[in-house]
C-alpha cells in the first residue's frame, strides 16, 4: 500500500495516458498513400509516434509495434505527470494517505486492465506484434508524416497528403 500512496500521481498519470490514447490518435501518411495501383494503402495511427497499422488482409487485424506503443505511452504520461501531479497533491496531500493510496490503487487497476485488453487483443490475433509497421517497398516508417488528429476508431485506408509528398509515390522509393 505504501507503493500506491508513494506513486499515486505517477500511477494516475499513467491511467489517464493510456485512457487519452484510447481516445484520440494522429492519423499518419506516406508516398505510398497517393498510389491506387495495388489498391489503397493502410493507415498508420498513433500518438506522439506510430505504431499501429491495418494489416491489409483482414478487417480486424492491426499490425502493431510494441515498442513504439510503450514510448508513446511513456511520453504522454510524462506530459500527464507534469500537469497533473498539483492537482492531485491538492485533492490527496500527504497527510491524507489513505486518499492517495485510493488514487494510487484506481490508477494500478485501470492501468492492469489495459494491459490485459492488449494481451486479450494480442491472443486472439487481432493485434500482430511486429519489429516495423513500415519498413517495406512501399515505404519506411521514417516516410511517415502525420495528417489528421482523429478518434482512435480505426481506419483502413491510408488519407494522401498532397502537402506533405506533392509528387506522390515513386516505385523505386524515390531513391
Amino acid at each position: 500500500m505504501n507503493l500506491l500512496r508513494r506513486h499515486a500521481p505517477l500511477l494516475v498519470a499513467a491511467a489517464l495516458a493510456v485512457g487519452l490514447e484510447s481516445l484520440v490518435t494522429v492519423e499518419w501518411s506516406f508516398p505510398y498513400c497517393s498510389s491506387q495501383e495495388d489498391g489503397p494503402a493502410s493507415a498508420v495511427y498513433g500518438f506522439p509516434l506510430p505504431y499501429i497499422r491495418w494489416g491489409g488482409y483482414s478487417s480486424l487485424i492491426y499490425i502493431f509495434m510494441p515498442a513504439a506503443h510503450l514510448a508513446d505511452l511513456i511520453l504522454l504520461t510524462c506530459a500527464v505527470y507534469l500537469l497533473i501531479r498539483r492537482f492531485v497533491r491538492r485533492m490527496a496531500p500527504p497527510e491524507h494517505p489513505r486518499r492517495r493510496t485510493i488514487l494510487g490503487l484506481m490508477g494500478a487497476a485501470l492501468l492492469v486492465i489495459a494491459g490485459l485488453q492488449e494481451v486479450f487483443l494480442i491472443a486472439v490475433a487481432e493485434r500482430v506484434p511486429v519489429l516495423s509497421i513500415a519498413d517495406d517497398a512501399y515505404g519506411y516508417y521514417t516516410e511517415l508524416r502525420p495528417v489528421a488528429l482523429t478518434s482512435s476508431d480505426l481506419s483502413d485506408r491510408c488519407t494522401p497528403s498532397a502537402w506533405w509528398f506533392p509528387d506522390g509515390w515513386k516505385p523505386d522509393g524515390g531513391r
